[in-house]
């Protein structure tokens, strides 16, 4: 019997030595995944036990992991627990919103983007000054907005177009209230625009108006304070890909708005569009996630459905040809959440696994190689 133990146990060790450096982000019984976000070149995950798992482009330490090396698998954000949402944003920082309300940012720092966390990179987890009780959080290219308990939204970062308090163009490491904006239930960052949804249904938006992301008109080239969006009433969710904007109304119609040279805003053309239009043949929506490239939508039972850029695969429908309209993706129904990125994509399948697809130069599908794929892929480790 102590020569069949010990040979059972020789076996374990192998086999625990053999196992991809991925399955640092399993545990024994399936720690499942709460939510994804894809980001310009990096991915993050969020646990259900409160931690945050990071891979893909690392040049700036937005993995946050006290390092600058990339990672083509899952590796835990240093130090960091408790947490209820994440952001990778499209640019080259994270964010994380804790429990306590507190939020905490790491990466890229060269507009203070991180707060007045010092060096222009930071590699682990900083905490943001100046915020308490937040519910929400967005990250956009080198700004951040925060969401707080009590309506009000403020903002970080980048402020050359506008973090909407009116101040001048120099970068702000202490958050700022953005002026003119109450009762807000949801916010949303694009690369160098911001978006606010208020309990009244009402869309509104400041920040670079260059490509109509904005909505705000031809003629309006950036807004330093939030404006309301035309016609935009009824609207229960929003998103804000890298130059384009996505609305929700409650009748399930999906709205964009801004630019689409990569046809992602839904209406079978490539024309800019400076105020709303109705995304065609699409109904019965219940969520929306705007990309850089590409566009997703849920419908009430389950499907999934793309539009835009698909060069790299982005859609998960093993195709690379982009489309003008919305065509069903197949290989995603039932999907809890999606999140679509620079040219990837993640999502979050009904048994709590997370799945990456599209361009993975960097490791950032999170399957522990390089090589694009077309097809959701399981990330290694769970």
């Amino acid at each position: 019997m102590k020569r069949i133990k010990n040979f059972s146990v020789s076996l374990l060790v192998s086999a625990l030595l053999l196992m991809p450096t991925g399955q640092a982000f399993a545990c024994e019984e399936h720690e499942k995944i709460e939510l994804v976000s894809a980001g310009s070149n990096h991915s993050l995950a969020l646990k259900t036990d409160g931690t945050v798992w990071a891979w893909g482009n690392n040049m700036f330490g937005q993995l946050g992991d006290d390092s600058t090396k990339e990672s083509t698998v899952p590796k835990q954000v240093s130090a960091l627990g408790n947490v209820v949402k994440i952001d990778a944003g499209s640019g080259v920082h994270s964010l994380a919103l804790k429990k306590d309300g507190t939020v905490w940012g790491w990466g890229g720092n060269g507009q203070w983007q991180v707060g007045s966390a010092s060096g222009s990179i930071v590699t682990t987890p900083a905490q943001i000054e100046g915020l308490e009780e937040v519910k929400d959080i967005a990250a956009g290219a080198e700004f951040n907005l925060a969401l707080k308990e009590n309506g009000s939204v403020w903002a970080w970062g980048k402020n050359e177009l506008g973090l909407g308090d009116e101040a001048s163009s120099k970068a702000s490491k202490i958050p700022v209230e953005v002026a003119n904006l109450d009762n807000v239930k949801k916010i949303k960052a694009g690369s160098f625009h911001s978006l606010a949804l208020k309990n009244d249904g009402t869309v509104w938006a400041w920040g670079d108006n260059k490509y109509g992301q904005s909505g705000l008109g031809k003629n309006i080239y950036n807004s330093k304070v939030p404006v309301q969006v035309e016609g935009m009433t009824d609207v229960i969710d929003i998103s804000a890909g890298y130059y384009y904007s996505l609305a929700l109304k409650s009748d399930g119609t999906v709205w964009s708005w801004g630019e689409n040279s990569y046809e992602q805003l839904g209406i079978n053309n490539k024309t800019t569009q400076y105020t709303p239009v109705q995304v065609l043949n699409l109904e019965n929506v219940v969520e929306v996630e705007a990309g850089r490239f590409h566009s997703f939508a849920k419908k009430e039972d389950g499907t999934v459905w793309a539009w835009g850029g698909n060069g790299s695969g982005g859609f998960g429908n093993g195709k690379t040809t982009n489309d003008s309209l919305p065509v069903e993706i197949t290989n995603l129904e039932g999907y809890k959440t999606l999140s679509s990125g620079n040219v990837h994509s993640l999502g979050v399948s009904a048994e709590g696994f997370a799945f990456g697809w599209g361009g993975n130069t960097f490791g950032q599908i999170g399957d522990g190689t390089k090589s694009g794929k077309n097809i959701p892929i399981q990330v290694l480790g769970q």
